[in-house]
């Protein structure tokens, strides 16, 4: 993951699969392919890891959780059902999770998701009107940033002045955390990298 995070996708799916021969039984290593080739917008590739990993459930006697990733792949392959079974799904998850006000609400988690979810959906008001709420906060999770960047269903708002407005301020927010830690480990004579 700390390759896609860097955005280097391809460097990923040689990372994924050396995981992958060190242990072959590992339904992980689905979930990732599925996700870095979403990222990569090879839909096809996305859709035999998810097939695969469906058969893997369905030898286990186990239904898929909702996932809107899966969601994403469906929708994208004009499997309308499917689709909305995971996206509806995990969407119900999140919100959950806002009612309840869980840690993931409050260190915005819950509300990045949100947004994701709704751009998937292709609705983008409600995309923007989720991800407003990460400018609220003080510290970010580059994981943000990347997504924002190049996950391929926020291409629904990714020109929007709202959504640039957002991204620009999420990105200030991290450049500000990003100097005051290296001026912490300079103040601990930690090397520079």
């Amino acid at each position: 993951m700390i390759e896609r995070w860097q955005r280097n996708y391809k460097a990923e799916q040689e990372y994924i699969y050396k995981r992958w021969e060190l242990d072959t039984s590992s339904t992980a290593t689905y979930w990732s392919w599925i996700s870095n080739y979403i990222y990569l917008n090879e839909l096809d590739s996305a859709y035999q890891y998810l097939q695969l990993l469906e058969a893997d459930r369905q030898r286990k006697g186990q239904n898929l959780t909702p996932h809107s990733i899966f969601g994403y792949v469906y929708m994208k392959l004009g499997q309308k059902s499917e689709a909305e079974y995971h996206l509806k799904g995990h969407l119900s998850y999140w919100k959950n999770n806002l009612k309840l006000k869980t840690p993931n609400t409050q260190k915005g988690t819950t509300y990045f998701w949100l947004g994701l979810i709704y751009s998937m959906m292709e609705d983008g008001p409600n995309t923007i009107k989720h991800l407003e709420y990460l400018k609220e906060l003080s510290s970010l999770n580059s994981a943000y940033l990347t997504d924002l960047k190049d996950f391929p269903s926020f291409d629904i708002v990714r020109n929007t002045p709202e959504f640039q407005s957002i991204f620009k301020h999420l990105e200030k927010v991290y450049r500000k955390e990003h100097r005051k830690i290296a001026r912490l480990l300079r103040k601990e004579n930690y090397p520079s990298t």
